[in-house]
């Protein structure tokens, strides 16, 4: 079996093509355990999921927001109580990175999961607002959660060194 983790950098495309490719000149029937993503199908991101999908038969592992992404914001948290995102009132299910490698463990070391598609999500629907609460209570000082435009968060991850 293999776990394929589709990433997100610039050059993501073109190294995800090279092994799909790899795999598919090998003639291997391996099982593909694909890390994909869940989200809006508009974006550059969801556009490669798609190329890699029609070349592979596997089985497919969709987590939504990583908790962990929180963690990008903790800066302006610990210096400035705030919390920049561009959620709105919306609320979604994120998940830990560690149970969707526990997830993907079980998937790669047991049968029947071949041709299968899962949508991997925490165990509750929360706003920005609620995650400023909780870090506010995390770290004892009040966090506000502030809604900024989508380019504008866009332009800030970027700036600080992420994929557009």
């Amino acid at each position: 079996k293999i776990y394929f983790f589709i990433g997100n950098e610039p050059n993501s495309a073109r190294q995800d093509l090279n092994l799909v490719e790899a795999i598919q000149r090998s003639g291997s029937s391996s099982h593909i355990v694909r890390h994909g993503m869940f989200g809006d199908p508009r974006s550059r991101i969801a556009a490669h999921h798609r190329e890699i999908d029609a070349a592979l038969a596997k089985t497919d592992l969709r987590p939504t927001f990583f908790t962990q992404n929180v963690m990008a914001g903790i800066p302006t948290v610990t210096k400035m109580g705030q919390l920049y995102w561009a959620m709105d009132d919306a609320k979604l299910t994120m998940i830990d990175i560690r149970d969707i490698a526990e997830c993907a463990t079980t998937v790669l070391t047991t049968d029947d999961h071949e041709g299968k598609s899962s949508i991997l999500n925490g165990p509750t629907a929360v706003s920005f607002h609620d995650v400023a609460s909780a870090l506010s209570e995390a770290i004892g000082k009040e966090v506000t959660y502030i809604n900024v435009p989508n380019e504008a968060l866009v332009g800030s991850m970027t700036e600080m060194g992420s994929p557009e």
